[in-house]
């Protein structure tokens, strides 16, 4: 079954598709050039969390859900998540970083909100990204657990 939310003329939000793919994966590369900004020891700069083949075969699993945010049908956001035990785990979220500002992210995890059939929505974010903490705290999500590590 194919979920479309029309927003205005110009905007959407679907699953993605096959035709997708190499745009999530762009994407996909924006966060982890932000990831590599934070946290440049944990992340080597320039690899994204997925490849394009797994970014093609998330796109093609039934148990993944990945849904994008066109506007005049170019991809500008995307959100990746699936069922686990008794809540929606958000995997992935990214917005284009030309199109931030645009309340983008907000319109997928709304769009989450009121699609998914559970009662718990729950993701994961790092510690030093802010603005996702920010956003995220917004949006009514509020801390359910926290990682903590000592270096030596």
């Amino acid at each position: 079954m194919l979920i479309i939310s029309i927003l205005n003329s110009s905007e959407m939000i679907r699953k993605a598709e096959n035709k997708d793919v190499v745009r999530i994966y762009e994407l996909l590369k924006q966060i982890a050039k932000l990831h590599y900004n934070l946290y440049p020891d944990f992340f080597p700069n320039d690899e994204a969390k997925y490849n394009i083949n797994e970014v093609s075969q998330l796109v093609n699993n039934e148990k993944i859900e990945i849904f994008v945010y066109l506007e005049n049908e170019i991809v500008l956001g995307y959100l990746i998540g699936w069922y686990e035990n008794d809540y929606f785990f958000v995997d992935d979220l990214c917005v284009d970083e030309k199109a931030r500002g645009k309340n983008i992210g907000k319109k997928l995890m709304v769009y989450i909100d009121e699609e998914v059939k559970v009662n718990k929505i729950r993701l994961n974010v790092w510690s030093k990204n802010s603005s996702a903490i920010n956003f995220y705290e917004k949006l009514g999500f509020e801390a359910f657990k926290q990682v903590m590590e000592k270096r030596k």
